[in-house]
């Protein structure tokens, strides 16, 4: 069974290409995927699913020098004239997430059950990862769920396809954690 990818509104979709700058005649994407965030204060919660909030729109896809480009459009307008923009990042990250991207495509765990593929984010954790959301299609990440995480400082999430359960396991308990703690281990040196 394919993954089912929720197709992202035509006005984020034209607000990040025109902010990447390609004529319309260019513009495709590898994935135009909802982005998710998690509050520390929801990770820390001892029981249940995770509580996330649809944030924005996350793009995916390659600029006229043949380079991947990422780019985000907030839900919610950025100023106080509503105008909404996108912010857009190239590098080792963007890399990461398009050949992330691909492994989760084709892993045959994913081709098995049917999911929503979404990104998820976990800011104070430094965690950017795929969440493969089984249905009821809410903002809960629970044990159904599968994550891929593509950034993260944790071992037991760096790039591997885990369940809901074991994700959940390891945010919580880093998250009880003092924050020095989660930092890659170059900062948790003292001067």
């Amino acid at each position: 069974m394919p993954l089912t990818e929720t197709p992202p509104p035509d006005e984020a979709k034209r607000i990040f290409f025109d902010g990447l700058g390609i004529p319309d005649s260019m513009r495709r994407l590898d994935f135009g995927l909802p982005l998710y965030a998690a509050s520390l204060s929801d990770v820390k919660k001892a029981v249940g699913p995770l509580q996330t909030k649809l944030i924005g729109w996350q793009f995916l896809t390659t600029d006229a020098k043949g380079k991947a480009v990422a780019g985000e459009v907030a839900v919610e307008a950025d100023s106080p004239a509503g105008e909404m923009d996108t912010s857009l990042t190239r590098g080792m990250a963007v890399d990461e997430a398009l050949r992330a991207s691909g492994i989760i495509r084709e892993h045959p765990d994913v081709l098995e059950e049917h999911l929503e593929l979404r990104r998820l984010r976990i800011s104070s954790l430094r965690i950017d990862a795929f969440w493969l959301k089984a249905l009821p299609a809410d903002n809960l990440l629970n044990e159904n769920d599968h994550v891929y995480s593509f950034v993260a400082f944790q071992e037991e999430l760096r790039s591997k396809l885990v369940s809901g359960t074991t994700f959940l396991s390891v945010v919580r308990r880093l998250a009880a954690q003092p924050m020095y703690r989660n930092a890659p281990p170059s900062a948790n040196r003292l001067s």
